[in-house]
């Protein structure tokens, strides 16, 4: 469930990104507006999709490795530095977005890259999930 999950969170994040970029670029408001909801919709999904990835982290000692932390870790910055990143949106009357709140936009999706990869390290390459409940995976091959 965690895979199917974060691809909502991501479209969100990386939409506020870019809705930020074009704020800077034109200083039209809206998208300084469509921001704030892209960045509440990326945290609402991520948090729904960490409750998944907690799960797996819980219940599977092979998710557990070097791979699996730097995933896990960079993804609860990725959702703190977001929440930072509304709480301080939210007290502005006029939608604006300011080169501090871009800059935290853009740790994010580097955050985001990096983290990214890691899961898809684990989902995709090394199929965790997938080979792991089929126990087709030698236990040794998890712990790289």
């Amino acid at each position: 469930m965690h895979t199917l999950a974060v691809p909502l969170p991501i479209i969100g994040l990386v939409g506020a990104f870019l809705t930020d970029l074009m704020f800077i670029l034109t200083g039209q408001t809206y998208w300084a507006s469509a921001s704030h909801w892209l960045l509440g919709m990326g945290i609402g999904t991520g948090i729904a999709a960490a409750v998944f990835g907690v799960l797996d982290f819980a219940t599977l000692d092979s998710v557990r490795t070097r791979v699996g932390w730097i995933h896990a870790l960079g993804n609860v910055a990725v959702l703190i530095l977001s929440i930072i990143n509304l709480g301080v949106r939210l007290g502005i009357s006029v939608p604006t977005v300011t080169m501090g709140q871009f800059a935290l936009s853009g740790i994010v999706m580097l955050l985001l890259a990096v983290s990214g990869w890691m899961g898809v390290e684990m989902a995709f390459r090394r199929q965790m999930r997938v080979m792991q409940g089929l126990g087709l995976i030698p236990p040794d091959y998890l712990s790289r």
